[in-house]
């Protein structure tokens, strides 16, 4: 049962990204954390204007599922069921508050970096 909910909860993550990434200040979110990126990996200011200018909604997506991917395989190992069911519970209110505020309601990105 738990299997059937993580895997469906993945599909639901990655079926919104794209209107995620359109969302109202979601794309100035991705952009800081693609610097934070660059520059944790010693890019300097030129590398991060050159590439700002180049990014486009299709790189927003494929980061952010990857974004997606990472998180679920960081949680492949937990073994309990109770630590199962607690993360399965806490993503699927994440990501029902991100569908709800930021996609449908349009209210714009208002989730801080701890909760993404």
């Amino acid at each position: 049962m738990l299997a059937v909910r993580a895997k469906s909860l993945f599909r639901k993550c990655l079926r919104i990204v794209p209107e995620y990434v359109q969302a109202p200040g979601v794309r100035d979110f991705l952009e800081r954390e693609l610097v934070k990126e660059i520059m944790s990996r010693g890019g300097d200011m030129v590398e991060v204007n050159k590439f700002k200018s180049k990014i486009t909604k299709e790189m927003l997506e494929k980061a952010a599922k990857q974004d997606i991917v990472n998180s679920f395989r960081e949680n492949t190992n937990l073994t309990n069921p109770k630590e199962i069911e607690e993360m399965i519970v806490e993503a699927e209110t994440q990501v029902e508050q991100i569908y709800r505020n930021i996609i449908v309601g349009k209210r714009g990105f208002a989730l801080d970096n701890n909760n993404k």
